[in-house]
């Protein structure tokens, strides 16, 4: 189990984290990301049959963090350099499908199990037996179930979503059953069609899902996932241009 002191160091770094450049003098932001530029490290490894792509910063307690989607390890890269200096080995693994990673073509290989699978393995490659494992979107489902199939491995979950308990029908069937059929699970059932849309304007398509607004779970007929979405002329404080930059691959 984590000690009560390491709880407190692990939350406090946290929180710490939260302060984006957006909430700090200019030039202790300029600072900071000049630090975390030579201190965070990148590296392909190979779990399970696929090359992922990792990155990490710091030494002591293993702490894996899962992101969500659309997104990737950059998502994580505040929180790895406060985890790191609270005396913490950070690590934020680009999932499968996502980012550097390799991403199987059959969609059977995405389930929970090989997420599980892939954690597991990840945490043995590093070194290591235990792990705390933080999850935020769908990485939160992935590190629950992380917590609750093998918490020989994993001793502690921090999840950024609420959890969701296994229901008696599976979700697609639970929507249908209900009348629902705009929902965007069910938009991306369909092989191709979503891709089609968020491909057409990659630039727009992240800056729309980053900040933009008007971005609705249910769906129109015909309008897809962005619909009426609309990107307002100012960025919000806690993103730049560089950081779209990053998400859209230019960089």
């Amino acid at each position: 189990m984590i000690g009560p002191y390491e709880r407190r160091t692990f939350l406090q770094a946290l929180a710490l984290s939260a302060l984006t450049p957006a909430f700090i003098p200019r030039a202790v932001a300029a600072d900071e990301a000049k630090n975390m530029q030579h201190e965070l490290t990148h590296r392909m490894t190979r779990l399970i049959g696929i090359r992922f792509h990792i990155a990490e910063q710091g030494q002591g307690p293993l702490v894996l963090l899962c992101h969500g989607w659309p997104e990737c390890w950059y998502s994580w890269r505040y929180q790895l350099r406060a985890l790191a200096d609270a005396g913490f080995h950070a690590v934020a693994p680009d999932m499968r499908g996502f980012g550097q990673t390799d991403a199987p073509e059959d969609i059977s290989a995405y389930t929970i199990v090989h997420n599980i699978g892939d954690m597991v393995q990840l945490v043995s490659t590093l070194g290591e037996t235990q792990a705390v494992i933080i999850g935020h979107d769908w990485g939160a489902f992935v590190g629950w179930a992380c917590a609750q199939l093998r918490p020989d491995v994993f001793r502690a979950v921090v999840a950024m979503n609420p959890y969701f308990p296994r229901g008696p029908v599976a979700p697609l069937q639970a929507l249908h059953d209900a009348g629902t059929a705009t929902f965007y699970a069910q938009y991306f059932q369909t092989p191709g069609v979503a891709e089609a849309e968020f491909e057409r304007d990659v630039d727009r398509t992240m800056r729309t899902l980053l900040y933009g607004k008007g971005v609705s779970l249910m769906m129109k007929p015909g309008q897809g996932f962005l619909g009426e979405s609309t990107i307002p002329e100012q960025m919000p404080s806690w993103l730049t241009e560089e950081d779209v930059a990053y998400y859209v691959g230019d960089i």
